[in-house]
């Protein structure tokens, strides 16, 4: 009896020692990559910073582009290197735009959040992007027609990241830029690819390049700007 009663205390200690080890498990990876809710203050924190970049994006394209550029936004070593390329390209556009009709003065850029989601220290947010491009007509001329601005609403999809001392980094930012003609903001032009007359993708930004000949041809009515409010921009 002894024996057996020996026998039965062993098999309770390896029970007890099993649900213990089962009990302070740590929790598996997948765990941690659970999508949860951003509160409301990180949510506005996110929309600062994603409206902070998309203003001076904007700006890039105006006769006065902004000299704080993306080293005055919180952004990862990748995001801020492909960044940096694509506001010297366009503010190189911005260039282009003012040689043939006298550019954009000014962007005024509001974002709103639609929704958003937190994957360990990723977060993503879906925003839309209203951004006015205001032309270089007086008052006057606005009186009698002209336009005061090209508008235009872009949905994005922005991921940050948060660092080891909790700052938020700006990691990506894809524009739906849709079917349509893109955005004067944007670089890519949808259907330059399927160009079949020989024009280069600067061409079917509607002819603003300076022409090589002497004499400068008049800009139509209806230029490049006009066509972008007439495909589908307010």
């Amino acid at each position: 009896m002894r024996t057996a009663y020996k026998r039965w205390i062993v098999v309770a200690i390896t029970i007890a020692a099993a649900s213990g080890t089962l009990g302070t498990a740590p929790p598996s990876p997948q765990d941690s990559s659970q999508k949860t809710q951003l509160s409301t203050s990180e949510v506005d924190e996110l929309s600062q910073l994603a409206g902070e970049y998309l203003q001076t994006r904007a700006g890039m394209v105006t006769t006065a582009p902004p000299r704080a550029r993306i080293s005055n936004i919180s952004a990862t070593p990748a995001m801020a290197n492909r960044t940096s390329d694509e506001f010297a390209q366009l503010a190189a556009k911005g260039k282009r735009y003012e040689q043939v009709d006298g550019g954009y003065t000014k962007a005024v850029v509001d974002v709103t959040v639609t929704d958003s989601s937190l994957a360990g220290t990723t977060a993503t947010i879906q925003l839309t992007e209203d951004t006015r491009l205001y032309m270089p007509f007086t008052a006057a001329e606005v009186a009698e027609g002209a336009p005061e601005y090209e508008e235009f609403s872009l949905p994005h999809t922005v991921t940050l990241t948060r660092s080891a001392d909790g700052t938020w980094l700006l990691a990506s930012d894809k524009a739906d830029t849709g079917s349509g003609p893109a955005p004067s903001t944007q670089l890519a032009e949808p259907d330059a690819a399927e160009d079949t007359g020989g024009g280069t993708p600067d061409e079917d930004e509607g002819g603003k390049e300076t022409p090589s000949g002497t004499d400068e041809p008049p800009v139509p009515d209806n230029s490049t700007k006009d066509v972008k409010l007439q495909a589908g921009y307010d």
